[in-house]
């Protein structure tokens, strides 16, 4: 409607919108166009912090940072690790399948613990098979 009013290109924005986002969409698509966008009267009046872009987060550089240690040539450790990643797999795909894909899937909490367990011991076996062929250094 506004095209045939007028020839400069026009961006609708929500003005009651609480959060800049239509703003910011509308100051977006204008500088898109070729416009000059004034960025810092978007921003004058509002708590802003600088950005360092050259910043690295350290987050856990070493899982030893973390408190956590698992002995991972313990034969329990490996079951209950193979186990848990087990569930979480089917817990995942149980969500997917269902929610996203519409399939009708069924749980059942003893069927995937046993085959979980059944999962976890043969990754044990395998695990120990593979430890025979590990370079020692």
């Amino acid at each position: 409607l506004v095209h045939e009013i007028t020839s400069v290109p026009v961006v609708a924005i929500d003005v009651g919108s609480a959060s800049l986002r239509g703003l910011l969409g509308a100051a977006g698509a204008a500088w898109v166009l070729g416009m000059d966008v004034l960025h810092r009267g978007l921003f004058s009046g509002r708590f802003v912090r600088p950005i360092d872009v050259e910043h690295r987060p350290r987050f856990l550089e070493k899982l030893e940072d973390a408190g956590i240690k698992l002995d991972v040539e313990n034969a329990g450790t490996r079951l209950l690790v193979t186990w848990l990643f087990y569930v979480v797999h089917e817990i995942v795909y149980f969500l997917v399948a269902r929610g996203l894909v519409g399939l009708t899937v069924q749980w059942s909490w003893p069927h995937e613990f046993w085959s979980a367990l059944a999962n976890g011991l043969v990754g044990v076996f395998l695990f120990a098979l593979l430890d025979k062929f590990k370079r020692r250094t």
